[in-house]
C-alpha cells in the first residue's frame, strides 16, 4: 500500500524551492514531542507548523498523524487506522509504520493528513503512521482513546492533532458574534480559540461538539495522552486566514499551533 499525494499543486506548491522557503526557519531548542496544528493550505499554515517540525525532539523517529475526516463518515470515539508501506512526500518517500488498518482508502483522501507530509518528508528519517478521528461521544473517551494510544507507542514517537479551529461566518453557518465581520469579531474568535488552545496545552480541556474546530476530538486526545506522559504544553502561535484574505471576506478560518516538549529536556 502506498499513499500518493493528491493536493500538491493546489493546497500547496510542487516546486521543492518554493516548499522549502515556507519551511525554513531556525532549529531552536529540539525537544518537541507533541502538537496540535493547522491543516489548511501551506500559505495559511506554514508559518505555525514548521516550528514543531524545526525543534522536533533528536529522539523522534516514527510520527502519528491523527485527523479528523473530512470526506467520509466514520464511527464515532474510534481511531480508524490506515496501513501504508510507505507515503509519498516532496523531499522523497517516507517508510510507515502499521498500528491498525481498514481505514487506507478514507486517509488516501484525507489533506488534514498530507498537510504534515511536505515537513515530514523535508525531515528525511520519519516512519509515518495515520488515523482518523470523527466524533466523540464524551469527554471521557478522549482519554480512553489516548490511553489506548499510551499502550501502542513509544518515546520515539511523536503524535500530532491536525486541526484547525474555528470557521466562521455564513460559510460554515457560524455567526456568534455577528455575519458582519470586523476587527471585532475577529478579535472574539482570537479570544475563544486563544482560551481553548491553553486548555489544550494544560490538559483541562473538555471536548464539546458546539464547537466548529474540526479536529477537537484529535486536540482532546492528543492533549490527554501528553498529560499522561508529563510533557508541557504552550501555545506557540495564532492566525488566521485573514492575515491572507483581508478583512473583506464573509468567511474566515483560525489556527492555533500548541506544542508539547519534554520537560527533563529544555535544551535552548
Amino acid at each position: 500500500m502506498y499513499r500518493k499525494l493528491l493536493f500538491s499543486g493546489t493546497w500547496y506548491s510542487s516546486s521543492k524551492p518554493e516548499l522549502e522557503s515556507l519551511m525554513a526557519c531556525d532549529e531552536k531548542a529540539q525537544d518537541a514531542q507533541m502538537a496540535v496544528l493547522p491543516h489548511a493550505g501551506l500559505v495559511f499554515s506554514a508559518p505555525l507548523t514548521k516550528a514543531f517540525f524545526c525543534q522536533l525532539d533528536r529522539s523522534i523517529d516514527k510520527l502519528l498523524i491523527l485527523s479528523p475526516s473530512h470526506y467520509f463518515h466514520l464511527p464515532a470515539d474510534q481511531l480508524c487506522y490506515a496501513d501504508f508501506d510507505s507515503y509519498q512526500g516532496p523531499f522523497g518517500d517516507l517508510e510507515g509504520f502499521c498500528l491498525g488498518s481498514g481505514y487506507e482508502r478514507q486517509v488516501q483522501s484525507e489533506h488534514g493528513v498530507e498537510m504534515m507530509l511536505p515537513f515530514a518528508s523535508r525531515k528525511g528519517s520519519l516512519k509515518i503512521a495515520a488515523a482518523l478521528v470523527n466524533q466523540l461521544s464524551s469527554a471521557s473517551m478522549a482519554r480512553e482513546l489516548a490511553m489506548e494510544l499510551d499502550r501502542c507507542i513509544d518515546s520515539t514517537t511523536a503524535v500530532i492533532a491536525s486541526s484547525d479551529f474555528t470557521h466562521y461566518g455564513r460559510n460554515f453557518g457560524y455567526v456568534p458574534y455577528g455575519a458582519f465581520i470586523d476587527r471585532s469579531v475577529r478579535e472574539k474568535v482570537y479570544d475563544h480559540d486563544m482560551a481553548v488552545a491553553k486548555r489544550l496545552a494544560g490538559g483541562t480541556m473538555e471536548y464539546r461538539e458546539d464547537t466548529t474546530i474540526c479536529g477537537l476530538g484529535a486536540s482532546c486526545i492528543v492533549s490527554e495522552l501528553a498529560r499522561m506522559r508529563g510533557l508541557e504544553g504552550r501555545l506557540e502561535a495564532m492566525s488566521d486566514s485573514l492575515s491572507i484574505t483581508g478583512l473583506g471576506t464573509s468567511s474566515f478560518v483560525s489556527y492555533a499551533s500548541v506544542i508539547w516538549r519534554n520537560q527533563d529536556d529544555k535544551r535552548g
